[in-house]
């Protein structure tokens, strides 16, 4: 029987393994850049703080209140205004609204009608602080020439809840990168001239707190207890948040993507050692 059959079985069998490794490692190094995300990103936080200019931090107001925002330190657009058409811009929306979605004319952020998108407005004046340039060659955020404030609004043009506010660099209307902060507001008719309060951040979702003993259970969920001997009963508070996820409980980072990176060095280790490899010829065999 002739060597070389078996010796081309062997070559193809390896050339085989060959090409599904490379293909493997193609796969999952295309799989992984192709997951990079796209678009306008945050590129910080803003702190709020007082009008004084003194930088003392601020932590909730009323409509009227006058308040700064400062970003951190050395923030720049990705281009100047000079020579790259680069624009500073202010914006208010609300949480539900990523600031990422955004785009801008020459009146700041662009309302397709309603109240929201809009732009901050400085206090006293109330014009709007939209379309502003940045440092030359560097493209660092301009200081606004005052303090904002929300008094431009009528009662009930701001409705209670969460709001995305801060700064962001545009350029021919698309958005560059940007800078936010969260305030919450409240209706309180007592507030001139809008009649709304804020707080910086987001609201606290209430804690739940469950106790269980054996003959016998009390269960306590959001400050109500109800003890019953030989059963359980739980009384619900319609404030209280429960979160449930079917599955295992995930903690820290998940194990996959160092499981996969081991699969494919394994993979590659193996390719190398195959090309590598003098093809084994067999001797005939004797009948």
């Amino acid at each position: 029987m002739s060597t070389i059959p078996t010796a081309r079985r062997d070559l193809g069998r390896r050339g085989l393994r060959v090409v599904i490794g490379l293909g493997t490692l193609a796969l999952g190094a295309g799989a992984l850049v192709g997951a990079r995300p796209a678009g306008a990103t945050s590129a910080g936080s803003l702190t709020v703080v007082d009008s004084s200019g003194q930088g003392n931090l601020l932590s909730s107001g009323g409509s009227a209140t006058g308040f700064n925002l400062i970003p951190p330190v050395g923030a720049a657009c990705t281009g100047d205004s000079a020579s790259g058409g680069y624009r500073v811009q202010s914006y208010m929306v609300p949480s539900t609204t990523n600031p990422s979605t955004l785009t801008f004319d020459s009146q700041g952020p662009v309302n397709a009608g309603g109240t929201f998108p809009a732009p901050l407005y400085l206090a006293g004046s109330g014009s709007p602080w939209v379309s502003n340039n940045t440092a030359v060659n560097t493209g660092i955020l301009p200081a606004p020439s005052g303090s904002f404030d929300f008094s431009v609004y009528s009662p009930g043009q701001i409705p209670a809840g969460t709001y995305n506010i801060g700064f962001a660099c545009s350029k021919n209307g698309a958005l560059d990168k940007y800078w936010n902060v969260q305030l919450t507001f409240t209706t309180d008719v007592a507030d001139v001239p809008a009649q709304v309060t804020w707080t910086v951040g987001s609201p606290t979702p209430p804690t739940t707190t469950t106790t269980t003993t054996v003959a016998g259970t009390t269960t306590t969920v959001a400050g109500t207890t109800t003890t019953v001997a030989g059963d359980t009963t739980t009384t619900l508070d319609p404030n209280a948040t429960t979160t449930t996820s079917a599955g295992l409980v995930r903690t820290g980072s998940s194990p996959v993507p160092k499981i996969f990176w081991a699969f494919l060095l394994l993979l590659g280790g193996e390719t190398v050692v195959l090309v590598g490899r003098r093809i084994r010829v067999h001797p005939p065999k004797v009948k």
